[in-house]
C-alpha cells in the first residue's frame, strides 16, 4: 500500500486512476476495512475536541495519525479526505465559541484559522485535480455541464485573479455537477435498493452477504447518459434516493436535520460528549450534500452503532424530541 500511495505522490494521475481501479490486486480486504473505519473518522473527531485536555505525548501521537492520514489521501490524489479533516477540526472548534459573550480576540483567532484553513483546503484541492490531469490542457468545453457551457465574458472572470481562474473552475464544477447529475436522474425509474443502496460501504457490505443493488442504484444506471459512475460526482441526494425515492428525501434530511439540532443542543446545554460526537457526524454530512455520500460511508459502520446509543440514551430517556 505504501508503494502504492508514493506513486500517486510521484504521478497524481496514475495514483488517482489506480485508487479508483476495481480490479487492482492490493485493496484492502473488507475485514480489515470494517475495522478501521469504525475507528478512523470517530478518533479524529475525538482528538480535536479533547486536543486541549491532552498532554503532549498524545498530541505528537494524534499529529502522526493526522498525517498518516493525509499521505493516504494525497497518495491516492483525492480531496475527500483532506477537506474532512479540515472541516472536522472547525467544528470542533465551533464548542471553543458556544459562548454568547466571545472575546474580540477569540473571534480574530478563530476568523485567521478559518481563513487559513480554506486558502489550505482550496490550494490541496487544486493541487490534486491538476496533478490528475497528468499534464494535458484543461479547455473551457471541459467544464460543460449539459447545455450549460462557461461565459469568458462572465463577472467572475473579471474578478477573480487570472492565475486563480482555473482554479474556480474546478471549484464551480466539483460543487456543480453532483447536482446536474442528480436531475438527470429524476428521469429515471425509481428502482428500491432495500435500504441498502444509501452509501458505498453498505453497497459492499451488501456485497459480503451476497446482495447486489449496485446495478439498481441510480448511479449505475445513469451511464446510459454518459456519466461514469466511478468518476463523476453525485449529490446524496441521489444516494439516499436510492433507498427512499426523490419523494422521500426531504422527509429523510428533515430528520437529519433534526437530530442534527437536537445534537447541537444536547452538547451545549449538558455538555454530553457524545452528542459532540453526533454533532459533528451530521454537520458533515449536510455540509458535504453536494458530494457523493462519501463522509456517511467512511463514518458509516461506528455512526449506526453511535447514532442508536445517543438517540436512546440521550434523546428518547430524557424527552428531548
Amino acid at each position: 500500500m505504501i508503494s502504492f500511495l508514493l506513486i500517486g505522490y510521484a504521478d497524481p494521475n496514475l495514483g488517482y486512476r489506480l485508487s479508483v481501479d476495481q480490479s487492482r490486486p492490493y485493496t484492502i480486504s473488507w475485514s480489515v476495512y470494517f475495522f478501521i473505519s469504525i475507528i478512523n473518522q470517530v478518533f479524529f473527531i475525538i482528538g480535536f475536541i479533547k486536543w486541549k485536555e491532552m498532554n503532549k505525548l498524545k498530541k505528537v501521537l494524534f499529529a502522526i495519525f493526522i498525517f498518516i492520514d493525509l499521505f493516504y489521501w494525497i497518495g491516492r490524489g483525492t480531496n475527500v479526505g483532506v477537506i474532512t479533516l479540515i472541516t472536522t477540526l472547525l467544528f470542533s472548534l465551533m464548542y471553543n465559541l458556544k459562548s454568547i459573550k466571545i472575546s474580540t480576540a477569540k473571534i480574530l483567532r478563530f476568523s485567521i484559522v478559518t481563513i487559513f484553513l480554506l486558502i489550505g483546503s482550496i490550494a490541496i484541492f487544486s493541487f490534486n485535480l491538476n496533478g490528475r490531469r497528468g499534464g494535458a490542457e484543461l479547455k473551457d468545453e471541459q467544464f460543460d455541464l449539459g447545455f450549460s457551457s462557461v461565459d469568458d465574458n462572465s463577472a467572475a472572470f473579471q474578478i477573480v485573479p487570472k492565475p486563480l481562474q482555473l482554479t474556480y473552475l474546478l471549484v464551480v464544477s466539483y460543487l456543480g455537477q453532483g447536482y446536474y447529475h442528480t436531475c438527470l436522474a429524476f428521469d429515471l425509474d425509481f428502482k428500491s435498493t432495500y435500504l441498502l443502496g444509501n452509501n458505498p460501504a453498505l453497497i459492499d457490505f451488501a456485497k459480503i452477504v451476497g446482495i447486489d443493488v449496485w446495478r439498481d442504484t441510480y448511479m449505475y444506471r445513469l451511464k446510459e447518459k454518459g456519466v461514469d459512475p466511478l468518476i463523476n460526482w453525485h449529490s446524496a441526494y441521489t444516494w439516499y434516493a436510492n433507498d427512499v425515492s426523490f419523494f422521500g428525501v426531504p422527509f429523510l434530511l428533515f430528520i437529519i436535520g433534526y437530530f442534527f439540532g437536537i445534537s447541537w443542543a444536547c452538547s451545549l446545554n449538558g455538555g454530553d460528549f457524545l452528542s459532540k460526537i453526533v454533532f459533528i457526524i451530521l454537520a458533515n454530512m449536510l455540509l458535504f450534500l453536494f458530494a457523493n455520500n462519501t463522509y456517511l460511508s467512511s463514518v458509516f459502520y461506528s455512526f449506526t452503532f453511535i447514532l442508536p446509543v445517543w438517540y436512546f440514551t440521550r434523546v428518547k430517556r430524557y424527552k428531548i424530541a
